[in-house]
This record gives C-alpha cells, sequence and structure tokens, in this order.
C-alpha cells in the first residue's frame, strides 16, 4: 500500500551505460561531500533507450560529472535526450563524462520507443487535459 522514501539518490554507472543513448527528465541538481570536496550532479529520471538493458529506468539517479551537470543545470522540468560519452582529453587525471546531443536518426528511433511505453504517454494525456487559457 504504502512505499517507503529513498535515502538518498544512486549513482548512475556511467560506465555501464557509456555510448547508450538516454532521455534524462531533470528533476534538481545537488551537491555531495566527496574525500576530495563538494561533487555537484544532477538529479533526474533516466530511461534507456538504446544500449543495455534498453527501457531499463533509473528513477531519480544521480549524476555526476562537471560537463554533464553544466549541460543539464538549466534544464529542470525538461527531459533531455543524449549519449553518454567519455571526452578525448584527460582533465584532473580523467576522461571527463559528457552527455552529447542525439543525432537527427536517434531522435527518431527514441519518439518511436517513447511512444511505444504507455508510461511515458501519461504526462502528455494529462498536459492535454489542460484548457488552452492555463498553459
Amino acid at each position: 500500500m504504502f512505499d517507503t522514501p529513498d535515502d538518498r539518490s544512486p549513482s548512475l554507472d556511467l560506465e555501464t551505460l557509456k555510448g547508450a543513448l538516454v532521455a534524462v527528465r531533470v528533476t534538481g541538481t545537488g551537491t555531495s561531500e566527496m574525500d576530495w570536496g563538494p561533487s555537484d550532479y544532477i538529479e533526474g529520471d533516466v530511461t534507456v533507450i538504446e544500449g543495455p538493458n534498453p527501457g531499463e529506468v533509473f528513477p531519480s539517479a544521480a549524476i555526476y560529472g562537471k560537463f554533464i551537470y553544466n549541460s543539464l543545470k538549466r534544464k529542470i522540468g525538461r527531459t533531455v535526450l543524449g549519449v553518454i560519452t567519455q571526452g578525448t582529453e584527460k582533465i584532473k587525471g580523467n576522461y571527463p563524462w559528457k552527455f552529447d546531443p542525439a543525432t537527427p536518426e536517434q531522435t527518431e528511433r527514441a519518439v518511436r520507443f517513447m511512444a511505444d511505453r504507455p508510461d511515458e504517454q501519461a504526462p502528455a494525456a494529462a498536459a492535454a487535459d489542460v484548457p488552452a487559457w492555463a498553459k
């Protein structure tokens, strides 16, 4: 009947999703205290469209990475489509994680994929019930 709250957002395993086409419904931002200091993250619901386990959803996932954070921090409340990649030049000893834009072909496939998921259509249907003057 009732669900229990999560202690905190689980961190998204970017290595597993490297090269995957994903849709991220950005729900917020946050900062975690790490061994090396504070680290900003994006919080969002991540749906794998192409890659390992298509259709897998990571609700309220914490997505770390400075480039990803900077590209998504202004997208709160929106769903963003992209590919999880890594940069080719090291920054502070690591290759940075990036969220690259989807190609037009990937976008077409993503639209078809999401249209086949009834749970993803509910928000659009609810929005359609809002009178034009209230939008």
